[in-house]
Formats: C-alpha cells, structure tokens, sequence
C-alpha cells in the first residue's frame, strides 16, 4: 500500500478505450432446410444493445454455410459469447432456436434477427429455423477440482481478486454463472476514480469526504473506506501495468460537492458498456496465466463449510445441469448486487421492484444467499439509483439545464449523483427533462452516440425544437416559464450560478436551436446490502466474528463503505478494484 501523499481535491474519471473487431466463424454445416436456399452471401441487421449489428451469411443450396459478424459496436467483454458461439450453433444445428448467450442477450437476439434476415433474402423461412427443436447440452459428468483460492463472480472485484491472488503465487478458479464476463461492471460507464499526488487534498481527506458523503448507511466501516481511500493510486498501476488496461487521462474540473471537486474527462460521453473494456483485458491476462481457471456458465449454489465451521469451498452446477465441486482454502464471493431477485427486493426494497436496471442480469443475490445460508451477518440497505435517460449514452457532462414539470430549474446539475438523484425524487412523480441546446449536445456526442441519438429522436425519446417555447410546448411545460428558467441559466454562463451553485466559468449560453428535451428516467445502478466484512474483507458472523475462509468484495459487500445513494463518476469501479484486491491479499496470507 502507498504511503501517505499529497492528493488533488479530486478524482479523475478514466475512459479506457479500446477497438472491437469482427469476427468470422465457419464451422462444419449441416443437412438442411428442405426449403432450400439460393447460394450466395447476404447481409443483414439486428438491433443490439449499442445500435446496429451487421452480419453476412453465406448459404449453399441447401444449408448455411459461414456467418460473419461484421460492423457493430457491441461492448466487447459483454457481447463476445454472442458473436462467436450463437454463429457457430446457428451453423452446426442450422437453427435459429439456439440458446442465447446468458449476460448478452440482446446482441444474441440482435444476431439471430440479422440472421434471420439473411436467411429470408436468401430464399429460406426464417420462422421455420427459429421453430426447430432446441438442440440438447451435451452433459458432462459431475466433477471434485481443488483450488487455493475459488472467486465467484468475474465483475471487476472478481477479475481483480483472481489476478492478485494469482499474483501472489496461488492457485485460483474463477467461476462466473453467466456466459459473458464482466457483470455489472462491463455494463458500467466505464469510468474509475482514483486520487492525484502534489495537493493539499490529503488521502485523510479523501477518506473523510466518503464517510461523510455516505452518511445515511448504518454499517459504514471506517476502518475500511480509509484502506480503499488509501489504495487508490496502487490499484491504478495495479489496472495498467498488471491487468493491462489502456489508460486515457484527458481531464476537466467541475464543481461536484461544496468543498470538493472533481476532474471528469474530457470525453462527455461513454456508451452503456464501457466497462466491458475493462474487464476484457483482465479476462485475457487470466486465461493466459498457468495457475488460473476460468470457468463460465458455472453457477455457484452453495459454500461448503468444514466441523469447525470455516469455509472450505463451494457447490455449483454447470448449464448442462452436471455438478461442480470445488474444494478451496479461500473462496471470495464477488457477486455483486440483488436488484433483479424480485423476491430479494420484494423483501429489501418494494418501492423499486419495477425500477429500470443499470446493472448486471447476473445480479439476482446469490451471494448474499450464500453467506447468510451459513450464519454471515447481513446489512440490509436500498438499492443506490442514478438518473439517466433511455436509449441514449450515459453522459458525464454536466453540460445542459436540468428541469421539473414546471419547467424551472431544481438543482447544480453538477452535482455528484446524491445530490442529484435526492433533488430528482423531491420532484412530483420524480419527472424531469434534460435541456440541451445543438451546441452542446453534438460537442459530446460521437458517431456511434449520435446514430443512437437519431433512432431515439424517431422514437420519441428525445424531443426537438427550433425555439425553448416550441419544446416546452412538446414536454408540456409553460413556454414562459421555460424561457424564463434558460435566460436566467443564460445569464449565469461564464461567472458563477446563484441560485443553485453551479461553476459557470466554461459554459456558454443556449442559444442555437435546434433545442433537444430528454425524459429523465431514474435507475437502479447499484444494489447494496449484503454480508457485513472488516477491513481485510473477511466476512463476519452474526457475533461479529470471522468467518474462516470467506471472503466479500465489490458490490456484494458495498454497503460496508457506502451509503444507499451512490457518489457515481467512477467510484463503485473503484471500490471493487480495491476490494477485490484487499479479500485476494487477505486470503493469499491464510
């Protein structure tokens, strides 16, 4: 861990950027529809999760010979299981009734609608394919493996965990229930948060500035935020220089707290999934080391425990139904959260059961069942939500004029999520627009925002006008009063906002229309609660002792650091990363 440095008063926000190529697949053909296809290759085009999917399939006669993903802007850890194996399957059975890939579904469904389209150019009946019989799992027999360490969960405190705990010279077995990797992490933004040396911003400070900004959680364990608060830095070179993770550091200062601000970056924008690139180097740095496994579509069940009452591994299945067990010293749960357990939130939060989700589908509690299952202590809290709008890219400026049904302005739209969101939900019925005028909304949007843009716009998504009283008449709000709220906001730009505290200093009046409206729509982002953990992340029993051999970390364990409303910008990537590395040293000591 470093030592005590100097800081910046704030965090940096990283995008870490990296291509995704296609890929082709030609497996051996089948016999075929009796249909019959006219040979040739044709396109088509499905609806993925970050816009269009592109395929090209080639056919015989009789049979689908070769499918190629070609362009597309899927989020590579996310979408992978569904560009190479549904093409393979769809090739081998000659079927479009082939199992999704878990974690990625909608750029599954995206693969077999462009599919299907090709297969409807090509003369054949797509409706036929997708009516076939699903083909049978091949079933493996039940298994016993031994490890030194078993992670369960492959976000980002899970990859982290596994790779420092390699590191370190274990033996390590990942499994991830889900076919793609990364869980709510690879669904992130994609920004980490991280404290900068030569200010008079201390990491003490820092510390303290997160026990107060999570105020309102029962459990917080101080001991613990100053340990993460404290490994900021380290865990930045441990993301570059030992998972491999390209690092972009453009930054711009914006006032988020009273009396501390923040660096974001410069690129105002990040598509939903990001924080797949993240997690794919991990993955490729883990499969390529000697004393690591990675086992996917492996769903842990239960925690074995021994006499004494330590854990000595777990009890999983596999997606052909066959049973895994894992013998283990350590076993670090990295589940993540419980929001998309309907029963779990029935339970722990009934007022969100019918929330839109930002997480991970993966997110359904199976650690914190796991832990109490054997005795854990559990902190029970409320999911954290974060305000965002449908269809469109997730946006780290703070660029635009956030307002109520009444047309009038509520809060610092700078502001870090807490404020935010609590300013949102004192709104009737939590309704609200995002205004932007064309200046600002296509200084931040890239060519793949912008196509998204556009389908939103034709959807009704986003709203345009050519004057602020045509829009407000469209979002239903009083034209003079709208008018009124953007000439005050105007009136600020360049100097500072009186009303509600926003730094003006390098934002422009809006001026030039088209003026753009967005619904505002309020997500789960985050689901804490879960197994309560001392500092080193050992979990504790109801006595508030160590349970032997278990360990918690990520979002799993988050409400042991954090309140129920997130602080956002990159913090709960941070956490994990920390996390996953503090559980993966505690456990390499045992």
């Amino acid at each position: 861990m470093r030592s005590a440095k100097k800081l910046t008063t704030s965090f940096i926000s990283l995008l870490l950027m990296v291509s995704l190529t296609g890929c082709q697949n030609e497996p051996t053909s089948q016999p075929v529809s009796s249909t019959g296809y006219t040979p040739g290759t044709y396109e088509g085009v499905g609806a993925g999760m970050n816009g269009e999917v592109h395929v090209a399939v080639t056919f015989d006669k009789d049979s689908i010979t070769a499918i190629e993903i070609k362009d597309n802007a899927e989020t590579i850890s996310i979408s992978k299981p569904a560009l190479t194996r549904l093409p393979q399957d769809i090739v081998q059975n000659q079927s479009l009734n082939v199992d999704l890939a878990s974690g990625a579904t909608i750029s599954s469904n995206a693969v077999i609608t462009a599919v299907g389209e090709a297969v409807k150019q090509a003369g054949g009946d797509a409706e036929a394919l997708k009516s076939k019989a699903k083909p049978n799992l091949e079933v493996q027999p039940d298994e016993q493996t031994e490890t030194d360490i078993v992670v369960v969960g492959s976000g980002l405190a899970g990859v982290s965990a596994a790779l420092e705990a390699a590191n370190q010279g274990k033996s390590v077995l990942l499994v991830e229930k889900m076919e793609a990797y990364g869980g709510s992490s690879a669904q992130s933004g994609g920004a980490v948060c991280y404290t900068l040396e030569d200010s008079d911003f201390t990491e003490q400070d820092y510390a303290e500035w997160l026990i107060q900004m999570g105020h309102d959680g029962e459990n917080i364990n101080e001991e613990l935020v100053r340990k993460i608060a404290s490994m900021t830095g380290d865990s930045l070179e441990f993301l570059r220089d030992q998972a491999g993770v390209d690092i972009s550091f453009p930054v711009r200062e914006t006032l988020a707290h009273n009396t501390v601000s923040y660096l974001v970056s410069t690129k105002k924008s990040v598509v939903l999934g990001a924080g797949g690139l993240i997690i794919e180097p991990f993955i490729e740095k883990l499969t390529a080391m000697n004393n690591v496994t990675l086992l996917n579509r492996t769903k842990a069940e239960s925690l074995i425990v021994n006499d004494t009452g330590a854990v000595c591994g777990i009890q999983a299945v596999r997606a052909d139904g066959s049973s895994l067990t894992v013998k283990a010293d350590s076993v670090i749960l990295a589940t993540g959260g419980w929001d998309r357990n309907s029963e779990l939130t029935e339970k722990l939060a009934p007022g969100f059961v019918n929330s839109v989700h930002l997480t991970g589908t993966g997110n359904t509690g199976d650690g914190i069942l796991m832990a109490e299952a054997i005795g854990a202590a559990i902190n029970e809290q409320l999911p954290a939500c974060v305000d965002g709008f449908m269809g469109l890219p997730v946006t780290l400026t703070s660029d635009f004029i956030l307002v109520n049904q009444q047309g009038e302005r509520f809060v610092n739209e700078s502001a870090v999520n807490i404020e935010v969101f609590n300013a949102i939900a004192r709104q009737e019925s939590g309704i609200h627009y995002y205004i932007y005028d064309a200046n600002e909304l296509f200084e931040f949007v890239n060519t793949t925002d912008r196509a998204a843009l556009e389908a939103a716009a034709e959807a009704g998504t986003v709203l345009s006008a050519d004057t602020i009283e045509e829009l407000a008449e469209q979002i239903k709000v009083d034209p003079s009063t709208l008018r009124a709220t953007v000439d005050r906001y105007n009136s600020f730009a360049g100097t500072q906002d009186s009303d509600f505290g926003k730094d003006m200093t390098n934002v422009q009046p809006f001026e030039n229309g088209p003026f753009y409206a967005m619904s505002g729509v309020p997500y789960i982002m985050t689901a804490y609660g879960g197994p309560v953990v001392d500092e080193e992340c050992h979990v504790l029993n109801q006595e508030g002792h160590i349970i032997s051999g278990l360990y918690a970390a990520g979002e799993l364990a988050a409400s042991n650091w954090t309140g129920q409303d997130s602080i956002g910008h990159g913090m709960s990537l941070q956490d994990a990363l920390s996390t996953g590395r503090i559980a993966a040293l505690s456990a390499s000591r045992k």
